[in-house]
């Protein structure tokens, strides 16, 4: 299930530290688990993946100090899970399609713009044009 919701802006939340975690599940756990840690007050986002790591989760914590502490927390609330690599994010600097400021609050909108490559684009019509006569 996705879910849309707003951010706020980590500094005041008093959440300053965005965390990532990657970890290995049990395939049939994955389902049971993620709604588990969904329901944690400093998940911000947990999906399961394909691959070696096949669940993210990504918290927000009140220091860089808390993260062995959450870590911990999350081991006992969820022994099945292996926490395989981590990244800390002092500052998240692009958010939602935002330029953030290092409090992370908004500096303006970064729309998303799509660019043409002429030379991949040639490349791509050849190959389409070379799949369609083959199925003459």
């Amino acid at each position: 299930m996705n879910v849309y919701r707003a951010e706020v802006a980590r500094y005041v939340s008093g959440f300053p530290i965005s965390v990532s975690l990657w970890g290995t599940l049990p395939p049939g756990d994955t389902g049971r688990v993620v709604s588990r840690i969904g329901g944690m007050r400093e998940t911000r986002f947990c999906a399961t993946l394909s691959g070696t790591a096949n669940l993210l989760l990504v918290v927000w914590l009140r220091s860089v100090q808390e993260i062995a502490a959450f870590e911990a927390r999350l081991g006992a609330q969820v022994p099945e899970l292996t926490i395989i690599d981590r990244s800390v994010a002092l500052w998240v600097m692009k958010l939602g399609g935002h330029l953030l400021d290092p409090l992370g609050r908004n500096l303006r909108a970064v729309p998303l713009g799509f660019w043409s490559d002429p030379v991949s684009d040639a490349a791509e019509g050849e190959l389409l044009t070379r799949l369609r006569q083959a199925g003459d």
